[in-house]
């Protein structure tokens, strides 16, 4: 990812359901199948880089080098020096990088602030419909008409972060974009809930009276969210509950929230029979992964003499 921007497995292209092409992404991780080091994106990764990188995507760990043999390997001994003698496309390439990284904060910050939860999902489809090639990436010229057209409160304020230095054919992933958006929600409704309970706590006690949270939070926490918190909170004989526990309270409450959130995202599989044959974690026993736990026998065993997962045999 840090060399070329894309990833090493993904599922096949659209139009196919994203849940089932969720099922081969996995099948494809399992087999550690990755995708092929070729293409404009590796056209200036050196030979020595590709060959570090496929020698750490090895499905047995104990393939894969140690932390000192990949200190001690060709690519991260050299390539100290050949950061020394960047070229000027490099380093353009580099501004180009930066400056993407400030917008990609900036919009990131905004539409934590602006979006629900089931709007920044919504806008994760709609940039899935971009994604012709199902790798996960969108153009910045794409993303940008899907901001504009589903974000329109505050595509105004998108458009101007547009700048000339972003190279619009840039293609960043979008699930890591939704997902950051969806983190930096959390974190901006904690900051906002601390601000509002320290408003309310003017003897700095960490204590508030449970009758004036309802009054403070309505408008930071989703109503669901705001109820739980006041029917599972403990009030003190004083009539008042610890913001420390309420923070608490809604950090869990946000975490399971998002999770859940992000498990929707391709969890919906179908299991019809064209997927019976697919590896996953269910019906394999992989190297280095949990041992089979499960009373049923796995359909699938790891074969190191070619790196291969291959139908396990049992005797009748």
């Amino acid at each position: 990812m840090l060399l070329s921007g894309i990833n090493p497995f993904w599922g096949p292209p659209r139009p196919m359901p994203w849940s089932q092409r969720r099922k081969i992404m996995i099948d494809r991780i399992m087999r550690c199948q990755y995708t092929r080091m070729t293409g404009p994106r590796w056209e200036r990764i050196s030979t020595a880089a590709k060959r570090f990188c496929a020698s750490l995507l090895q499905m047995d760990p104990d393939d894969r080098p140690t932390a000192r043999e990949a200190l001690e390997s060709e690519w991260i001994r050299c390539v100290g020096s050949e950061v020394k003698d960047t070229s000027v496309a490099s380093k353009q390439e580099q501004e180009s990088h930066r400056a993407f990284a400030q917008f990609n904060r900036a919009v990131m910050q905004l539409l934590a602030q602006e979006l629900t939860e089931d709007q920044v999902m919504h806008l994760r489809a709609e940039l899935e419909k971009y994604d012709s090639d199902g790798d996960g990436l969108v153009q910045l010229r794409d993303f940008r008409t899907v901001l504009q057209q589903e974000t329109t409160n505050v595509s105004s304020r998108i458009a101007g972060l547009f700048g000339d230095e972003i190279d619009m054919t840039f293609a960043p992933a979008y699930n890591d974009f939704c997902i950051k958006i969806l983190a930096e929600r959390d974190r901006t409704i904690t900051e906002k809930t601390a601000e509002a309970l320290d408003e309310l706590d003017v003897e700095g006690s960490r204590k508030v009276d449970k009758d004036q949270l309802q009054a403070a939070l309505e408008g930071i926490l989703s109503p669901d969210m705001l109820d739980k918190i006041l029917q599972e909170v403990t009030v003190g004989v004083d009539g008042k509950v610890s913001t420390v526990k309420v923070l608490e309270m809604l950090d869990k409450g946000l975490a399971n929230h998002t999770r859940h959130s992000l498990g929707t995202i391709g969890s919906q599989h179908d299991d019809g029979d064209e997927n019976k044959d697919l590896i996953d974690e269910s019906n394999a026993i992989i190297p280095g992964g949990r041992p089979d736990i499960s009373s049923r026998k796995p359909k699938y065993v790891y074969e190191a003499k070619n790196n291969s997962m291959r139908e396990a045999e049992y005797e009748a």
